[in-house]
């Protein structure tokens, strides 16, 4: 029985500290959440009609928003908890019925043993009174003994109770407070509820003259936004116009500017074709008044001959009867004078050819006047005409400036409404937002005075709970104080043993923070030396690279060198050989020839040398490599006993020297002439192709220059000096027909050319530079030709 008793007092005290723990949760956070706890749950949300206030028939349509979605989200949360503190209620209310099961079984169980006391043992345990007598005086001795120690624990008791009884008082005097408080702000919150319904209603009047003025504002935005894409297409339609008006008075001041170029460069044509007419002219003049004269010689010449006729013919008649002698002498004198006859009807007939050839020229030269003449004026009325165009251009230009300003003000005023609706409709959605947040705060202050309510219940409960709590906790406290020194002497120790751990591990925490500094700072320097490391090993590898190109180059270099060296060598040796050959037959043919050149005929023959070659400097690109090549025709021609000379080593090795160097430099002109021609001759066909291009869409013979007419006269003067032989004949034609060709002579006709050679390289790279200049033009009028093609189109 004693068992049972004992488990009966263990459950007993187990549900007694379980209540404890629980009322003393309950009391500590109450007031914590009337005070600072979170709001209460707001009621259910209504289903919403399928018409709102704002005029939204679809839920669908506020799932999107995402203010929506985290009031929904909250919502959930709310629930949640709710639902949460709900379980919990219902298990605490278990507990309660179940303590009270447990109080009606123990009052049972006391009432039996009461009734087993008082019932008559005697007469069953007689035996037994005896040995129970001593025994009761051995366990009245220890009852009186634990009676001091429950009264001594009464009174720790009692002191306990008292405590907890001011405690309880205290925490009741702060529940009454909260609740007067809760009472008060309950009376506060009733006046605010009703000053918010009448704020609501009035700003339900408002929402309904608002949502009425939205939707006259929503009509009125439709129309303008209907009229605003009017607008807008209308001013994109303007904008194309104005772009292309633009384009084309950008066309037309470009046209405009070229018709002016081309008029300012016929007029520099006419000025420059007038200038040339006056010099044809006077040079007609002058060629008139040769033909006067000649005409006049010849007819002197022939009365001469007619003179001459009569009077041979008389001496004839006369001397018919004489010696044969004279009659041969006079016929040697009628066949010089027939001769003469017939140079000068050569020579009259060269000068008509000259004098028609001239004639045909002014004519030429007339009737390209007339035709710029005539382009000038047609140039002048297409200038005019493109200065009225400018000028009404510029008008509908500002026409349509003035279009678009008033579009843009307009588009001002739209905006500005605009903006003004919106800040209407936010104003609204606002004020709709304040209502809401009233009527929740309403209900939850309504909810909260119930809670409070049912608090108050609950506490007046748990008073009565509670004078039954401290009878039971006076037994308690014994077991609780002696089991309360084992465990502050196990936690004095345990604090040692706590506060020993932790000092070493402060010591380890410092040994690691200075270990993890060390090995930071020794990463960083491992770091910054890898860094230097790769840095000079990248610097090295690139010296060794550009090292072994180098290398390589000079070795190129090297190899090339041997080559050059190694040819050079062998073209001076045959220039050698090729040099003695030519001076034995120059020394032979000096020693033959005694008759020297007329100063008039070497004036002549440079005069028509120089006038050739400035025709023929395109050609001729070297006189040296003419003669190179015309040396071994001549070695052909004249072939004779080549005698062997002993000429001193270091004569022929400084000369040598000398002519390396002098080969090296050609050849490195050559090779800078040869990339230079190289260069020039792609520009040339590139231009040459833009050229043809050009040419092809203009008539032929249009743009036949006066130079190619320069470059006929200068052809035929030269076949003609061919024709008649000379030095010139000999430098024109591949073989010799002049024998009075000396050294000296064809050494100032080499200078002669060679300055005529860089003065024609100098002419190229001009003309290189005109071309590029003709090219770029030629492309700039391509390009605006087919943009006015475009816009035609």
């Amino acid at each position: 029985q004693q068992a049972i008793v004992q488990s009966d007092d263990d459950l007993l005290s187990e549900l007694e500290s379980e209540l404890e723990a629980k009322t003393t949760e309950m009391i500590l956070e109450k007031p914590l959440k009337v005070s600072n706890g979170p709001p209460p749950r707001p009621p259910p949300m209504k289903r919403l009609p399928e018409q709102t206030i704002n005029g939204i028939c679809d839920l669908s349509l506020l799932k999107d928003v995402p203010e929506f979605k985290k009031l929904q989200n909250d919502f959930d949360q709310l629930m949640s908890k709710h639902d949460q503190q709900q379980i919990e209620i219902n298990r605490m209310k278990g507990l309660t019925i179940e303590l009270d099961e447990t109080k009606k079984q123990r009052d049972t169980l006391q009432a039996e043993l009461n009734a087993i006391k008082t019932s008559s043992t005697e007469d069953i345990y007689m035996a037994q009174i005896k040995e129970m007598e001593n025994t009761l005086a051995e366990q009245s001795k220890e009852i009186q003994a634990g009676k001091d120690k429950l009264l001594a624990h009464d009174a720790a008791a009692k002191r306990a109770i008292t405590k907890l009884q001011q405690e309880l008082k205290h925490r009741l005097d702060q529940v009454s407070k909260m609740y007067e408080d809760c009472l008060r702000e309950k009376d506060s919150m009733v006046v605010k509820f009703a000053q918010g319904e009448s704020k609501i209603l009035e700003l339900q009047k408002t929402i309904d003259k608002m949502d009425k003025q939205i939707r006259d504002s929503v009509k009125e935005k439709d129309m303008m936004a209907s009229k605003m894409k009017n607008m807008r297409v209308e001013f994109k339609a303007m904008v194309t116009q104005l772009e292309k008006k633009t384009t084309d008075h950008a066309t037309l001041t470009k046209e405009f500017t070229a018709y002016k170029d081309n008029i300012s460069s016929q007029d520099v044509k006419v000025k420059w074709a007038t200038n040339k007419l006056k010099a044809e002219q006077d040079a007609h003049k002058e060629t008139k008044e040769k033909l006067t004269q000649m005409t006049n010689r010849f007819k002197e010449a022939k009365e001469e001959t007619n003179i001459i006729r009569r009077d041979c013919q008389a001496m004839i008649k006369t001397y018919q009867t004489s010696e044969d002698i004279k009659s041969v002498s006079l016929d040697k004198e009628l066949q010089k004078k027939e001769d003469e006859l017939k140079m000068q009807i050569q020579e009259k007939t060269d000068q008509d050819e000259v004098h028609n050839m001239v004639i045909s020229e002014l004519e030429s030269l007339k009737k390209k006047h007339k035709e710029l003449l005539e382009e000038l004026r047609i140039y002048k009325d297409k200038a005019q005409c493109l200065d009225a165009e400018h000028i009404r251009s510029e008008e509908t230009l500002n026409k349509f400036k003035e279009i678009i300003q008033r579009q843009k003000q307009t588009n001002q005023e739209l905006k500005d409404k605009v903006e003004y609706l919106d800040n209407v409709e936010k104003d609204l959605n606002h004020e709709r937002v304040k209502c809401e947040t009233l009527r929740e705060q309403v209900q939850s202050v309504e909810e909260q005075h119930k809670d409070t309510i049912a608090e108050i219940e609950l506490c007046r409960t748990r008073e009565g709970e509670m004078l039954e709590l401290t009878q039971k906790l006076t037994a308690k406290n014994a077991t609780l104080q002696s089991e309360n020194t084992g465990l502050a002497t196990k936690l004095s120790t345990l604090t040692t043993d706590h506060q020993r751990l932790n000092e070493l591990s402060q010591q380890l925490e410092r040994r690691n923070n200075i270990l993890s500094e060390q090995l930071s700072e020794e990463q960083k320097l491992r770091s910054q030396e890898a860094d230097i490391s790769k840095k000079q090993l990248e610097a090295k590898s690139k010296t060794i690279a550009e090292l072994t190109t180098r290398v390589e180059e000079e070795k190129d270099e090297n190899k090339t060198l041997k080559r050059k060296h190694a040819n050079n060598i062998k073209d001076l040796t045959r220039q050698l050989q090729q040099a003695r050959r030519k001076m034995e037959n120059m020394e032979s043919h000096i020693v033959g020839e005694n008759n020297p050149m007329s100063g008039s005929s070497r004036t002549s023959s440079n005069g028509s040398l120089e006038t050739a070659v400035n025709q023929n400097s395109g050609n001729n690109s070297g006189p040296t490599s003419r003669a190179s090549s015309q040396e071994p025709a001549i070695n052909e021609d004249l072939d004779p006993p080549v005698q062997v000379v002993e000429v001193d080593r270091q004569m022929l090795i400084e000369k040598i020297v000398r002519l390396q160097k002098a080969h090296a430099r050609k050849n490195e002109k050559m090779e800078f002439m040869s990339d230079h021609i190289k260069q020039l001759l792609d520009e040339v066909q590139k231009k040459s192709k833009i050229i043809g291009n050009y040419i092809m869409r203009e008539e032929s013979g249009a743009l036949a220059s006066e130079s190619m007419d320069e470059n006929k006269l200068r052809s035929e003067v030269q076949a003609q000096l061919v024709k008649k032989g000379g030095i010139m004949a000999s430098v024109y034609s591949s073989h010799q027909s002049d024998g009075h060709l000396n050294l000296e002579l064809s050494l100032e006709i080499n200078k002669k050319l060679q300055a005529v050679l860089e003065d024609t390289l100098l002419k190229n790279i001009t003309l290189k530079n005109n071309l590029e200049t003709l090219g770029e033009e030629i492309a700039r009028l391509s390009q605006e030709n087919r943009q006015m093609q475009l816009n035609n189109k």
